[in-house]
């Protein structure tokens, strides 16, 4: 079994363990290779635990909030006009793979942790090539090629800790949840896209640098459900680069959870 195999296996072991509260037991198999999770039933008439609303699948939209500074107006810096987004092509995918919950009050309240992974896209308006060196960054205007695509990508490693209150309401009982906390992530890696024509033909790049990225990012986030309905909203406090490398940039997002497990 290669080694994607064996992290995927190990998801979702982790996944379904997260699931069952350790009252259940689980059978995987792949392959010739069996997987058994075995958990343990305590008592029969005990009353369900609290479980918060973390692990799932959610999408949304990147946004970024610049800040304008006269210090970065000059050629080659990275100032407003290449940030600039095209922001209904810039997608976040998340993927929380793992929970614990905390029940606090009644099975209503409580706090909920996990590890989670973000993939962040952020499509550019302008078509500027970024220029990373070791101690700094620069923006050059590509009008050589005929450019349609300058997009940078940012997979992080994600950890929230966020305070939940949820109850179920009406004739139909349908769930209810409000929850909001704070969450910590770092970058794994980040790389710029860039795709254009060059002599009738399509040529695609991938440059993998850190673009003096800020790697550990912090912020707040909040979501709502009602029903099968369930929105989140995210903001970074931490500034997207290091400091006097590039113009102010705080990043944020909303959208959609798709699936909740």
């Amino acid at each position: 079994m290669n080694k994607f195999c064996i992290i995927i296996l190990l998801f979702i072991s982790v996944f379904a363990y997260s699931q069952t509260d350790g009252n259940d037991t689980t059978f995987f198999k792949f392959g010739k290779t069996k997987v058994i999770i075995i958990g343990s039933d305590t008592s029969a008439n005990k009353k369900p635990d609290f479980r918060g609303h973390l692990v799932g699948f959610s999408l949304g939209l990147n946004m970024m909030n610049i800040k304008s500074s006269s210090d970065f107006n000059q050629l080659g810096q990275i100032n407003e006009d290449v940030l600039e987004l095209n922001e209904i092509r810039s997608w976040e995918v998340n993927f929380d793979f793992f929970q614990h919950s905390f029940n606090l009050y009644k099975n209503h309240f409580g706090i909920v942790t996990g590890l989670g992974l973000k993939f962040n896209n952020y499509r550019f308006k302008n078509y500027y090539r970024i220029i990373n060196t070791t101690t700094s960054i620069s923006a050059v205007e590509d009008t050589v090629n005929n450019f349609y695509k300058t997009k940078l990508t940012i997979n992080k490693l994600r950890i929230p800790l966020i305070f939940e209150w949820q109850n179920k309401i009406g004739r139909k009982h349908r769930l209810i949840f409000v929850s909001a906390g704070v969450f910590g992530s770092y970058n794994i890696v980040s790389y710029m896209k860039y795709n254009y024509k060059r002599d009738g033909n399509k040529i695609k790049e991938k440059i993998y640098e850190n673009y003096q990225l800020n790697p550990f990012q912090y912020g707040v986030i909040f979501k709502f459900a009602y029903g099968v309905f369930e929105i989140y909203a995210e903001y970074n406090f931490s500034e997207m680069f290091y400091p006097n490398m590039a113009v102010p940039v705080n990043q944020f997002s909303v959208g959609l959870v798709l699936l909740d497990f």
